[in-house]
């Protein structure tokens, strides 16, 4: 389960059937892959669930983030995040993205080999400081920046969701670390919030993430606090940097392996330079890419009230969670699951409980129209700009970071020239 959740799950599908129940760290939860039981745990009231481990995430996220929350709270939070991350406001980022992934380009020597995820998290880590925090200047990026790799580097998963672990005897250890790479964050986010707002009270447009958040109210009227402010920005960090980063990373090792992908892609992307949201080939390619290999195989959700749901009593306490590798790999929905055919995402479209990268109901994730704008840009960009090649088309098989599935290795590759225009 920790080392490869995907062919676990596979596994216990075959042992016991479908549903089944796995012991966690947190308690049992009960497992499904089936596109109607999935339906049935979307449909269901919201108010019978919450948030799984909020307790392990507590030091990390704060309990001002979304993730946190539940009931009327959760509900009156993502009515005021939802409209900052709609599809239409994404358009208004796209230029910090090329700037994100220019910049991280130009460091790419030709010939030498680097590894994609890599790439990709250095470029996704600079369109949240640019799209979301609104930083542009060349130092104020290069100091947050640096603040987010120490805290991100201190957060280990397996200390957070194991508490005997958080202990810093004579302030020393791996605990003690992450509280003070915790305190100097929050120092330095709290300061930039601080100045974000007097800019905008000073009358600055609020074009980044950040100050749509400074400026929005809730349906009382009341503003976001900076304590609450600095959460749903820790989350969107936690939540969207690695894992839209590992997207582009199993994208660019799929469009790079399979012949006919990229020239495909490339074919359309000529044909409208300027917009690759008509390049529908490239989406399409993203959403097998995710289809094949969910960045987040399965997202367990705590049962704060009885309930019946496909047949099985789930007592409060327990969890409930659908498995996304498990459905994105049924044949009778997706033919010939194993292979990398986008142009299933172009013959027909799939449901929002048979198709689930980004979750589904009313915890879906907030930033998934981001993520998929970001996939689009950055792809797009690399395939006009440059020549890349990849060093080794064998099957990748996907590893767990933390609670990310990313390619082994990193997927190795090369710049071998860059594209005129």
């Amino acid at each position: 389960m920790l080392r490869d959740p995907y062919a676990f799950h596979a596994r216990c599908v075959e042992r016991y059937g479908d549903p089944y129940t796995v012991r966690s760290f947190n308690g049992p939860v009960v497992c499904t892959g089936k596109p109607e039981n999935i339906r049935a745990i979307f449909a269901a009231d919201p108010a019978c669930f919450g948030p799984w481990a909020s307790r392990a995430l507590l030091p990390m996220l704060g309990q001002g983030s979304v993730i946190q929350l539940r009931g009327e709270e959760h509900r009156r939070e993502r009515a005021l995040l939802g409209p900052h991350f709609g599809g239409a406001r994404m358009r208004a980022f796209t230029e910090a993205m090329h700037s994100a992934a220019r910049a991280q380009l130009h460091r790419l020597e030709p010939g030498r080999e680097f590894r994609a995820a890599e790439l990709a998290q250095a470029i996704s880590l600079e369109v949240i400081i640019r799209a979301v925090m609104g930083c542009q200047e060349p130092r104020e990026i290069d100091a947050l920046r640096a603040g987010i790799q120490r805290f991100v580097g201190c957060a280990n998963p397996l200390m957070l969701f194991a508490p005997a672990l958080q202990r810093a005897p004579f302030g020393l250890g791996p605990w003690a670390r992450f509280l003070a790479a915790r305190r100097a964050f929050d120092e330095q986010l709290l300061a930039h919030i601080a100045r974000r707002r007097a800019e905008l009270e000073r009358g600055a447009e609020p074009s980044d993430i950040l100050g749509a958040m400074l400026a929005s109210r809730y349906e009382d009227g009341s503003p976001m606090q900076d304590g609450h402010v600095r959460d749903e920005l820790v989350t969107l960090l936690f939540a969207g940097h690695e894992t839209t980063a590992l997207a582009i990373a199993w994208a660019l090792y799929w469009i790079h392996r399979e012949p006919g992908v990229r020239e495909r892609v490339r074919a359309q992307l000529a044909a409208a330079p300027d917009d690759p949201s008509h390049a529908g080939y490239l989406e399409a390619a993203c959403q097998e890419s995710l289809r094949l290999h969910p960045i987040v195989p399965d997202a367990p959700r705590y049962v704060a009230r009885e309930l019946e749901l496909f047949g099985v009593r789930l007592p409060v306490g327990a969890g409930v969670t659908w498995v996304s590798s498990l459905a994105h790999m049924d044949p009778v929905l997706f033919s010939e699951p194993e292979r990398f055919r986008p142009e299933r995402f172009r013959e027909r479209s799939f449901k929002p409980w048979e198709f689930l990268p980004f979750g589904g109901g009313a915890r879906r994730c907030l930033g998934s129209a981001f993520a998929l704008h970001e996939m689009r840009e950055v792809l797009a960009l690399l395939l006009q700009e440059c020549d890349l090649e990849l060093l080794d088309d064998r099957p990748l098989r996907a590893r767990r970071r933390s609670v990310t599935m990313g390619p082994e290795g990193g997927v190795r590759m090369r710049l071998a020239s860059r594209r005129a225009g």
